[in-house]
């Protein structure tokens, strides 16, 4: 069983929306661990308290405190960093194909010059 965590002492419910805005905390009694949530459907969701949420991920500390929220930023930046190299390579991709289009209607102009001139 889950419940959403409204509040807590150190306030880290609403500091989490500073992370993200779509966050939400949750208290898993299975495993006694606090989970992530997010609001935004990405994938597969939960149901949790009547609210529909995507899992993000599990705090690995056993009570709520300043470190959850530097989690949740090293996650984040994690995330923005494998974007960041996915754009890089498909990128790269998308030169290498641009170059190869040039470099073949390069041949074809060529090609074609070459043949005018010799009639």
């Amino acid at each position: 069983m889950k419940k959403l965590i409204k509040s807590d002492v150190y306030n880290i419910c609403n500091r989490i929306k500073k992370v993200d805005k779509s966050y939400m905390l949750a208290y898993d009694f299975k495993t006694n661990k606090y989970n992530v949530y997010s609001k935004n459907i990405i994938s597969n969701f939960e149901i949790i308290d009547n609210v529909k949420l995507s899992y993000v991920c599990v705090l690995p500390y056993n009570c709520l405190d300043e470190r959850s929220i530097l989690h949740l930023y090293s996650i984040k930046s994690q995330n923005i960093e494998a974007l960041i190299k996915q754009i890089d390579n498909h990128n790269e991709m998308m030169e290498k194909e641009n170059r190869m289009k040039l470099k073949t209607n390069s041949i074809e102009v060529a090609e074609n010059t070459l043949r005018r001139l010799t009639k």
